[in-house]
């Protein structure tokens, strides 16, 4: 048996161990995060009647009993998803994992990941733990990072099972139109494969909440209220798709942690309760320091981006830059301002910044920043 070792999530790893503290942090993937005190108690919201588990609470677990039915309700209210199509994840990053195990698992799906490329590295990662070949799928920045379904097409005659993507995509913040992926779910039907779709970023889009998944086709989902809504700690995430990926994802969720934890189910309910509210909350995070980037990057000779669609992130393309990682500890070191290497999604020659504070913070971050491409890039 050959011996292979784990290789790291790159970004994660970074996040955990590297990214924070900084006087001018530049890195933030999410709103700030909401204190659980701001959220309603855990009494039913008015007008509603307590789910009966037996145990005198909506999420305590009870033999025979699903813990989370009220959030099953809530989650499938809010999106339209069939509550038999649902189940609870540890995050996004949690339900990719479990996604691609449960989708590999299933008659004929082991076979090479397709991913779009620039990617979250959660893909990749996954893949690379299950021991499963890549494909890369470009989606080109001269093309404003739009997804060529020809390619994906390819990549399914060529013996991909699974295409990973994201909407808004990260890390460039590009929209996923519905006339694309209304062309992905047919050829995902066309070669029996499957597309799995990460929308974590998806409320940051402007006009009402929505879902690429649509029961019976052959598009999984999985999110979360981390980014948009200011909940990371409670890791409250979820995956919808048909049947059989439910049953086998939750069997991959036994043998990882057995059962939902009771502290984060409560929060996800109080949350879920409170979402719109939350949604709007992020929205003005997201807009309110949004014309002081645009405005940098318009007047900073050496920068561009493909300006992202929402959310409090986007890919910065900066003349002469060649090594994002080298560039980024340099920035951190000598000037104390943290962004992310573009390398860590796939995307060398960028930096991930976040846009995510007060305007007049972020203006003195963004001119500090420039004094360090300035010194650092050539």
């Amino acid at each position: 048996m050959d011996d292979r070792p784990i290789e790291p999530f790159e970004y994660l790893h970074f996040a955990r161990t590297e990214m924070l503290g900084s006087t001018h942090e530049l890195c933030m993937s999410g709103v700030p995060g909401v204190d659980p005190a701001e959220l309603p108690d855990d009494a039913p919201a008015a007008g509603e009647a307590a789910k009966d588990t037996g145990t005198g609470s909506p999420f305590a677990p009870a033999m025979g009993v699903d813990p989370l039915v009220e959030w099953q309700s809530l989650l499938a209210a809010r999106y339209g998803f069939p509550e038999s199509d649902l189940l609870p994840t540890l995050g996004t990053s949690g339900g990719v994992f479990v996604a691609l195990a449960a989708l590999t698992s299933l008659s004929g799906c082991r076979g090479p990941i397709a991913i779009e490329a620039p990617a979250y590295g959660v893909f990749a990662a996954g893949a690379r733990f299950l021991g499963l070949p890549i494909v890369d799928i470009e989606r080109a920045r001269n093309d404003d990072y739009a997804l060529d379904i020809d390619r994906v097409d390819a990549a399914f005659a060529a013996g991909a099972r699974v295409f990973c993507l994201t909407d808004l995509h990260n890390p460039s913040g590009v929209l996923l139109d519905d006339a694309t992926l209304a062309d992905l779910r047919t050829c995902a039907r066309k070669h029996d494969a499957w597309v799995l779709l990460d929308e974590v970023y998806r409320d940051f889009r402007p006009g009402p909440v929505g879902t690429g998944y649509v029961p019976g086709e052959r598009v999984i989902v999985t999110s979360s209220l981390t980014k948009c809504y200011g909940l990371g700690a409670p890791r409250a995430g979820w995956l919808a798709g048909p049947a059989e990926v439910i049953t086998a994802a939750d069997h991959v969720m036994e043998i990882l942690h057995g059962v939902y934890p009771e502290p984060s189910a409560a929060l996800f309910i109080r949350a879920l309760r409170s979402a719109e509210d939350l949604r709007r909350r992020g929205a003005r995070v997201a807009q309110r320091a949004r014309p002081t980037i645009d405005a940098w990057v318009a007047t900073e000779e050496r920068v561009s981006w493909v300006p992202p669609v929402g959310g409090i992130t986007g890919l910065l393309q900066i003349e002469g830059l060649t090594d994002s990682r080298a560039v980024s500890q340099r920035l951190r070191s000598d000037l104390d301002v943290q962004v992310v290497p573009g390398a860590y999604f796939g995307a060398e020659g960028t930096l991930r910044v976040s846009f995510g504070l007060p305007p007049a913070t972020l203006q003195r971050a963004l001119e500090t920043l420039a004094l360090g491409i300035g010194a650092l890039v050539r």
